[in-house]
């Protein structure tokens, strides 16, 4: 998927540094010996067809199989992406902070007032 971040990073942390790093040994035949950080943060992204990501709140319903991945009851993160929901998928930031797939009738939709929204939204980004 083609992409173009749009705007600051905000929430720029270290993941995993040098041997924590899965893939140390392609990144260093690739592109020499040095200090290697695995980092994440937020940021606005605009993908191939220049529309805006957009981000809803869902709860998860069901963690069967995903306990280590996800607590029941929990306000995440989903991640619009129309390519997984055709195929009964959700696009969710997890306990890992990464953004993963899982089926689709595990959530349900966080309705929200708009500022309770703002406020978890903002929480959810640090």
């Amino acid at each position: 998927m083609d992409f173009k971040i749009s705007g600051d990073l905000d929430s720029i942390e270290t993941i995993a540094s040098g041997t924590g790093i899965r893939e140390i040994a392609r990144l260093r035949k690739r592109h020499g010996r040095g200090r290697w950080r695995k980092r994440k943060g937020y940021a606005e992204v605009r993908t191939s067809n220049m529309a805006r990501t957009s981000r809803r709140l869902v709860i998860c319903l069901d963690n069967s199989g995903y306990e280590v991945s996800l607590e029941r009851r929990k306000i995440y993160i989903a991640i619009v992406d129309t390519e997984a929901a055709r195929h009964g998928r959700i696009r969710v930031v997890d306990e890992s902070g990464d953004d993963y797939l899982y089926p689709e009738e595990r959530f349900i939709e966080a309705e929200l007032p708009q500022a309770t929204r703002r406020a978890v939204m903002q929480v959810a980004s640090r």
